[in-house]
């Protein structure tokens, strides 16, 4: 492939005489405006000043010379190099292909093998369990003595009828046995019969993307070598030898001076400088098309391949579409916590941790629910063990009001702590994070609203979450309410990450109804706002969707059966996922809009936001389609044959019915949030830090119209809605 390159062309002879009368401007300016902190030097006659300043002349002449010709040697064999590289192009796509296609047979080998292997296990299972198998009528007889012999150990007729039933039994599980292999042996031959038809498209799916591969790689590496030929260009008349205008700016100021004076300077230097300004304006107009910024024209395939993961721009969007971000969001920055413990019972386990960091005095941060219902005593215990004083504080509250932080604050200072625990929900890690940043930097809390404001790090803090919901363990936001104002203050920091996030499936199990369902749904709102996010990623997109399949499985098993295990530990991992997604890809207009409704009016921010996820989908939608249809999959609906609008369409029904089954308001209305209100709502919305990364701008009207949405009930009639079991 050849590509041509848009570079400055190297400065020849004309170009260096010009560097002189250039370098003279600048010295002419800079003798006139440097400052005389210095006593004069005695004059010198006008001779001697003429003759110093031509030899500095040629001094300079040299300099630049030299410089040039270093420059215009690098940029000569950058070009060598580019121009090799290009030409070996089809060389690495070659070599590429020939990898791609030994790695492709060798899994297919692997593949073909596997099969073949399980089919004839199964039919060695088979033979052992058909009628005409004498051995294995003699296994299963066996089998039957021995468990009627322990279930009847006294012999004679109890034993004959415990020989009896499990005789029956075993029969019935050789016949359930057969027929389940049986279905796997047909279906494994429908698999190898349609496996040879499967390897072409394999072959050319592997080289496809293996091309795609080297074209993207080529495409960095021009990119990288033009932008290194423009900074040569570039540098060609912006590096000088600051000792050498030293001396020119000396030189100036002596012809200010007597002998020579005024009239010294107009002899011979104003002329000059007149001369050279000419000449600078010239030169500068006939080198503005060379200066220009370099394009960059990576091949339409690579761009294609980028934007696999990025959803379609659409017109209106205000310039926020994915495609406006895809060269700014090639570099992503990931912010992950440094060190997570995941299992059953891991909360016994701090103590072991925090001896590991010599800490001495911890203070743990809770609800009084918590506290009361004993789920703390595995930390006390294993704080205890270790040697570690501690101190509970019970008395967090819903939405972390200032006042509690600023009371939590004192008792950490009244143990001189070096350990926070957070054991709790968002509210909790949201009123440990605060404390933490108090600990550290004094003040109040409103002091720290916004971006990075926090100059010192917080003390150590553990995490544990003993709701699967907002994800604030792995979040750098620390979000709470001035009371003052009726307002919630955000607070983005790194430094706000707690150091080890211990995540226990086991803490969830005794959480009611009602949170299971909202911090569920507070967790999907996160996946699927940081998925359709500007600052969306190929590692958030991966963590959000997986997040959106776990929680659309397993979230009305956790609501409906909360003692089951299974789905807990699946919603425990979607919630960290949701939350690392959402930590690095931020959120859109459904937490924005979601927070001035739990400032003004008490409601949980998992609940307005919930509440305004399926009205602010709708209004992405247009932007957002192809996005959109891929959650519609992720949530498990059918999208065979639909448009990608009916597909996207679909996600958001999913997500209305979601909140229908597991028993969440679907308005506003019943929360006792009032209509008169949305002006106000409004106002603090507009300026909420995560309207910047939804997919399309809203205006304060737009804004009003999504809340008035907000109290309508939906749009269907929910007698045709196939999934059973719906609460309304």
């Amino acid at each position: 492939m050849n590509r041509t390159h848009h570079i400055m062309r190297p400065i020849g002879s004309s170009g260096r005489r010009l560097l002189l009368p250039a370098n003279l401007v600048a010295i002419c300016v800079i003798g006139l405006l440097a400052p005389q902190a210095a006593p004069a030097a005695p004059t010198p006659t006008h001779d001697q000043l003429q003759q110093r300043l031509g030899q500095t002349i040629v001094m300079v002449a040299r300099h630049d010379q030299a410089l040039l010709d270093r420059q215009v040697e690098q940029m000569t064999r950058l070009m060598r190099g580019s121009t090799r590289f290009q030409q070996g192009q089809a060389g690495r796509i070659e070599e590429s292909l020939g990898l791609a296609i030994i790695k492709t047979a060798g899994s297919i080998q692997e593949e073909q093998s596997a099969l073949k292997s399980r089919m004839i296990l199964i039919g060695r299972e088979l033979d052992l369990l058909s009628e005409d198998s004498a051995a294995g009528r003699q296994t299963q007889l066996g089998w039957a003595v021995r468990t009627a012999a322990q279930r009847a150990p006294q012999g004679g007729a109890a034993f004959q009828a415990a020989l009896g039933k499990e005789i029956t039994r075993l029969e019935q599980v050789r016949q359930r046995t057969t027929i389940r292999l049986q279905d796997e042996l047909r279906a494994l031959k429908r698999l190898d019969a349609d496996f040879a038809q499967t390897i072409p498209q394999r072959y050319q799916k592997a080289m496809e993307s293996t091309r795609l591969t080297v074209l993207m790689a080529d495409d960095s590496t021009v990119v990288w070598t033009d932008r290194q030929l423009q900074e040569l260009s570039h540098q060609v008349l912006q590096q000088q030898s600051s000792q050498v205008y030293a001396q020119l700016a000396g030189l100036t100021r002596a012809a200010l001076t007597a002998p020579a004076g005024v009239g010294g300077f107009i002899e011979y230097g104003l002329a000059a400088m007149t001369g050279a300004m000419a000449v600078m304006v010239w030169f500068g107009l006939s080198t503005r098309k060379e200066r220009a910024p370099l394009p960059v024209n990576p091949t339409d395939e690579a761009v294609s391949s980028l934007r696999r993961w990025s959803m379609q721009g659409g017109s209106g969007n205000g310039g926020n579409s994915h495609e406006a971000n895809i060269l700014s969001q090639l570099v992503t920055f990931f912010s992950w916590p440094r060190e997570i413990v995941f299992g059953n019972n891991v909360i016994g386990t701090i103590g072991r941790y925090a001896e590991r960091e010599r800490i001495k005095r911890a203070l743990v941060i809770t609800s009084r629910d918590l506290h009361h219902h004993g789920l703390l005593e595995p930390l006390k215990a294993s704080l205890s063990h270790s040697g570690i004083a501690f101190r509970v504080y019970d008395h967090v509250e819903h939405d972390v009001p200032d006042v509690v932080i600023a009371n939590a604050g004192k008792e950490y200072q009244r143990m001189a702590t070096d350990l926070i625990v957070a054991v709790g929900g968002g509210s909790v890690i949201d009123t440990a994070k605060a404390v933490g940043i108090l600990a550290t930097n004094g003040g109040l809390i409103q002091d720290y609203e916004g971006l990075d404001t926090i100059p010192s790090p917080l003390p150590h803090f553990f995490a544990v979450p003993t709701t699967a919901g907002c994800g604030s363990e792995t979040s750098q936001f620390c979000v709470v309410l001035d009371t003052a104002h009726k307002r919630k203050l955000e607070i983005v920091s790194r430094l706000v990450i707690p150091q080890m996030i211990f995540i226990d499936p086991t803490l969830m199990v005794s959480m009611p109804r009602e949170l299971t369902a909202g911090s569920g749904i507070d967790a999907l709102s996160n996946a699927i706002e940081a998925y359709c996010s500007t600052w969306a990623s190929p590692l958030t997109d991966t963590l959000a969707l997986d997040a959106v399949r776990l929680i659309s499985e397993s979230l009305r098993t956790a609501v409906a059966d909360g003692s089951n295990l299974e789905a807990r530990r699946q919603m425990a991992v979607a919630a960290f996922e949701a939350g690392l997604a959402f930590n690095n890809a931020q959120c859109g207009a459904a937490h924005a809009l979601g927070h001035p409704v739990a400032g003004l009016f008490n409601v949980p921010e998992r609940v307005s936001e919930a509440i305004l996820l399926p009205h602010v989908m709708r209004y992405n939608l247009e932007t957002n389609m192809a996005r959109m249809a891929q959650l519609a999959v992720a949530m498990g609906e059918s999208v065979e044959g639909l448009t990608q609008q009916e597909a996207a369409e679909q996600a958001i029904s999913a997500v209305q019915w979601l909140l229908l089954d597991i028993g969440l308001p679907a308005t506003f209305d019943k929360l006792g949030v009032a209509n008169d209100a949305i002006p106000e709502l409004a106002r603090q919305a507009a300026q909420d830090f995560f309207l910047r990364t939804n997919p399309r701008t809203l205006t304060r009207g737009e804004i009003e119209q999504l809340y008035h949405q907000a109290f309508q009930k939906f749009g269907r009639d929910t007698v045709h809605r196939k999934t059973a079991g719906v609460i309304l």
